[in-house]
Protein backbone atom coordinates (compact mmCIF):
# COMPACT_ATOMS: atom_id res chain seq x y z
CA UNK A 1 0.00 0.00 0.00
CA UNK A 2 2.98 2.36 0.83
CA UNK A 3 4.90 1.43 -2.70
CA UNK A 4 1.32 2.63 -4.31
CA UNK A 5 1.12 6.03 -2.42
CA UNK A 6 4.63 6.67 -2.69
CA UNK A 7 4.75 6.08 -6.18
CA UNK A 8 1.12 8.13 -7.04
CA UNK A 9 2.71 10.88 -5.34
CA UNK A 10 5.85 11.18 -7.44
CA UNK A 11 4.19 11.03 -10.48
CA UNK A 12 1.84 13.84 -9.42
CA UNK A 13 4.99 15.81 -8.50
CA UNK A 14 6.53 15.07 -12.00
CA UNK A 15 3.33 15.61 -13.73
CA UNK A 16 2.88 18.97 -11.30
CA UNK A 17 6.80 19.83 -12.36
CA UNK A 18 5.91 19.87 -15.62
CA UNK A 19 3.04 21.50 -16.60
CA UNK A 20 4.01 24.22 -14.32
CA UNK A 21 7.01 24.70 -16.36
CA UNK A 22 4.73 25.19 -19.20
CA UNK A 23 2.36 28.13 -19.76
CA UNK A 24 -0.76 27.39 -21.01
CA UNK A 25 -3.47 29.86 -22.32
CA UNK A 26 -5.72 30.80 -19.66
CA UNK A 27 -9.39 31.05 -20.38
CA UNK A 28 -11.22 33.37 -19.19
CA UNK A 29 -13.15 32.22 -15.75
CA UNK A 30 -16.89 32.93 -15.25
CA UNK A 31 -17.37 33.35 -11.27
CA UNK A 32 -19.56 30.24 -10.41
CA UNK A 33 -20.55 29.94 -7.34
CA UNK A 34 -22.44 27.01 -6.95
CA UNK A 35 -19.12 24.26 -8.44
CA UNK A 36 -16.16 23.44 -6.77
CA UNK A 37 -13.22 26.16 -6.94
CA UNK A 38 -10.27 25.15 -9.33
CA UNK A 39 -6.98 24.84 -7.21
CA UNK A 40 -3.95 26.63 -8.98
CA UNK A 41 -0.89 25.04 -9.95
CA UNK A 42 0.85 26.31 -7.00
CA UNK A 43 -1.45 25.06 -4.50
CA UNK A 44 -1.59 21.88 -5.63
CA UNK A 45 2.18 21.61 -6.31
CA UNK A 46 2.56 22.84 -2.04
CA UNK A 47 -0.34 20.45 -1.08
CA UNK A 48 1.76 17.53 -2.82
CA UNK A 49 5.22 18.40 -1.60
CA UNK A 50 3.71 18.30 1.83
CA UNK A 51 1.83 14.78 1.65
CA UNK A 52 5.32 13.60 0.09
CA UNK A 53 7.23 15.15 3.12
CA UNK A 54 4.17 13.46 5.77
CA UNK A 55 4.95 10.39 3.86
CA UNK A 56 8.88 10.55 3.95
CA UNK A 57 8.43 10.81 7.38
CA UNK A 58 6.08 8.29 8.51
CA UNK A 59 8.15 5.54 6.32
CA UNK A 60 11.14 6.88 8.53
CA UNK A 61 9.20 6.15 12.07
CA UNK A 62 8.65 3.16 10.48
CA UNK A 63 12.45 1.82 9.48
CA UNK A 64 12.90 3.21 13.47
CA UNK A 65 10.55 1.31 14.79
CA UNK A 66 11.49 -1.64 12.92
CA UNK A 67 15.15 -0.96 13.85
CA UNK A 68 14.01 -1.68 17.22
CA UNK A 69 12.35 -4.75 16.91
CA UNK A 70 13.47 -7.74 18.83
CA UNK A 71 13.80 -11.05 18.01
CA UNK A 72 11.29 -13.56 19.28
CA UNK A 73 12.00 -15.51 21.97
CA UNK A 74 11.52 -19.30 22.33
CA UNK A 75 8.53 -20.00 24.91
CA UNK A 76 9.55 -22.41 27.62
CA UNK A 77 6.28 -24.17 26.67
CA UNK A 78 7.13 -24.51 23.33
CA UNK A 79 10.54 -26.20 24.16
CA UNK A 80 9.32 -28.52 26.98
CA UNK A 81 6.47 -29.09 23.98
CA UNK A 82 8.90 -30.53 21.59
CA UNK A 83 11.21 -31.93 24.32
CA UNK A 84 8.05 -34.26 25.34
CA UNK A 85 7.42 -35.13 21.49
CA UNK A 86 11.18 -36.05 20.80
CA UNK A 87 11.89 -40.00 20.58
CA UNK A 88 15.43 -39.13 21.61
CA UNK A 89 16.00 -37.71 24.66
CA UNK A 90 20.17 -36.67 23.17
CA UNK A 91 18.14 -34.70 20.28
CA UNK A 92 16.36 -33.05 22.44
CA UNK A 93 18.54 -30.15 22.93
CA UNK A 94 20.15 -29.50 19.79
CA UNK A 95 16.03 -29.63 18.48
CA UNK A 96 15.17 -26.71 20.81
CA UNK A 97 18.62 -25.00 19.61
CA UNK A 98 17.77 -25.60 16.13
CA UNK A 99 14.31 -24.22 16.43
CA UNK A 100 15.34 -21.07 18.26
CA UNK A 101 17.88 -20.38 15.37
CA UNK A 102 15.16 -20.79 12.78
CA UNK A 103 13.47 -18.11 14.66
CA UNK A 104 15.99 -15.98 15.34
CA UNK A 105 17.60 -16.16 11.34
CA UNK A 106 14.08 -16.09 10.34
CA UNK A 107 13.35 -12.27 12.32
CA UNK A 108 16.79 -11.19 11.03
CA UNK A 109 16.10 -11.88 7.23
CA UNK A 110 12.63 -9.87 7.75
CA UNK A 111 13.98 -7.04 9.16
CA UNK A 112 16.52 -6.79 6.61
CA UNK A 113 14.17 -7.35 3.88
CA UNK A 114 11.73 -4.30 5.24
CA UNK A 115 14.69 -2.31 5.86
CA UNK A 116 15.73 -2.48 2.73
CA UNK A 117 12.34 -1.76 1.12
CA UNK A 118 11.66 0.87 3.62
CA UNK A 119 14.55 2.38 2.10
CA UNK A 120 13.88 2.37 -1.37
CA UNK A 121 10.55 3.91 -1.05
CA UNK A 122 12.57 7.08 1.21
CA UNK A 123 14.72 7.33 -1.66
CA UNK A 124 11.71 7.29 -4.21
CA UNK A 125 9.69 9.86 -2.51
CA UNK A 126 12.78 11.92 -1.66
CA UNK A 127 13.18 12.14 -5.45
Amino acid sequence: MLSLYAFLLSVLNDKLQVSSKTKAKKKPVENKVDGPQPISEKERSQMLQELMRQLKHKLEACDAAIRTWKAPVLPRDLSSFMSDMSLKPEVEATLIGDVSATFKDSHELMITELRNLLKDKIRMVAK
